[in-house]
């Protein structure tokens, strides 16, 4: 892992069913705005979006910090890239704060067109919300491809 005063810490959370093609071309234009530092990322290590995020973290050569599930049946790093680090497995929300309390921007990418109205709403809600009470810089990449920024 990197020590500079150029790193930027950066989370990721997702749903697990995947990013729309819309999705993922904004990711690679947020990562192409940092691209002048040394990145961080740090995502939740379950199937589908995550994927996608670390294999576009690992092509740009980033630092990458896994906090992975407890159930391994959700997990999708298999691999051992000497620039990933893999924390020690927690529950879903537990492992979610932990993201937000080791970086300083997140990246959230979630299925639905607008945020639900429910406390209860998925992890990726979940998640987005704790950003917002830690006043983290926030991009959500709605499905569309639209982003909103916060903070």
């Amino acid at each position: 892992m990197r020590k500079s005063c150029f790193l930027k810490k950066i989370g990721f959370t997702e749903t697990q069913y995947g990013m729309t093609s819309e999705q993922k071309k904004k990711i690679r234009s947020l990562f192409n705005k940092y691209a002048f530092f040394d990145i961080e990322l740090h995502h939740g290590d379950c199937i589908d979006a995550d994927v996608e995020v670390h294999e576009e973290a690992c092509y740009r050569c980033f630092d990458v910090v896994i906090h992975p599930p407890i159930n391994s049946s959700k997990r999708c790093t298999r691999d051992f890239n000497p620039n990933v680090k893999v924390l020690k497995r927690k529950d879903y929300l537990p492992r979610n704060r932990d993201i937000i309390g080791s970086t300083k921007i997140l990246i959230g990418t979630p299925k639905t067109d607008s945020e639900p109205n429910s406390k209860r709403a998925g992890g990726t809600w979940y998640t987005i919300r704790y950003a917002r009470g830690l006043k983290r810089k926030i991009y959500i990449v709605w499905p569309d491809g639209h982003v909103s920024e916060e903070n």
